[in-house]
Formats: structure tokens, C-alpha cells, sequence
């Protein structure tokens, strides 16, 4: 999530390391710098290509960038429901992800983000 974290984000460094780029995109790249992960570093890594930002009728933000063994890396960040809607595999090994747990991480999400439902 991290790597994601810093390749998907326009936010960098500056002259006397100010931050630059949206708050947002700002807290994001400062959150990979806390946790320990230089984002620079994993942009030397997996060098950017190209970005499709966020638009009317696209509410996610995805860059591309090279992998490795000549790999491609797509970045994609964005409103969860919208990430979901393009998944259908759980990390677990052949788990589909089923509505269930579709339900269960928009839940989450908005406990999380203090969205009450009325």
C-alpha cells in the first residue's frame, strides 16, 4: 500500500523539503515517509510512464510505471466503491471477492472515515 501510496501522488519535494502538491496529496506522501519508506527511492524503482487523472465519470487517479523484468505497474487510487467495483480477487490464494465482503470493506470504510449513514 505504501509503494501505491507514493507512486500514485503528485506531491514531492522542494528546495528546503517543503512539501508541494494538493494537502491531501501531501499528508499521503508524508504518511510513506513516516512509516519508514522513502518515496523517491521507490520512484527510482519503478520509474513513471504515464497518469490518468481523477475526472467527471472517473472517480479514481491511476499512473503507470515501469516494473520489474520489464514488468508494467499500475497505480490506482480513488473511492473505494469505485477500486471495488474493479476487483474480484481477495490477496487470500483463489478467493473471489464475494458481495459480502464487498459490504464489509465499505463498512469499514465509512466507520473509519466518520461517515454515519442516516
Amino acid at each position: 500500500m505504501l509503494q501505491i501510496l507514493a507512486l500514485c501522488n503528485e506531491a514531492g519535494v522542494e528546495g528546503e523539503g517543503q512539501l508541494t502538491g494538493s494537502p491531501t496529496e501531501q499528508a499521503l506522501f508524508d504518511l510513506v515517509r513516516r512509516c519508514g519508506l522513502d518515496p523517491d527511492e521507490v520512484r527510482r524503482a519503478h520509474p513513471f510512464l504515464e497518469m490518468h487523472q481523477r475526472a467527471e465519470g472517473r472517480p479514481l487517479l491511476s499512473t503507470l510505471h515501469h516494473g520489474a523484468d520489464e514488468q508494467r505497474l499500475v497505480a490506482v487510487k480513488g473511492s473505494p466503491g469505485a477500486l471495488l467495483e474493479r476487483c474480484d480477487w481477495l490477496l487470500e490464494p483463489g478467493r473471489a471477492l464475494a458481495k459480502a465482503d464487498r459490504d464489509a470493506i465499505l463498512s469499514l470504510n465509512e466507520q473509519l472515515s466518520g461517515i454515519q449513514e442516516a
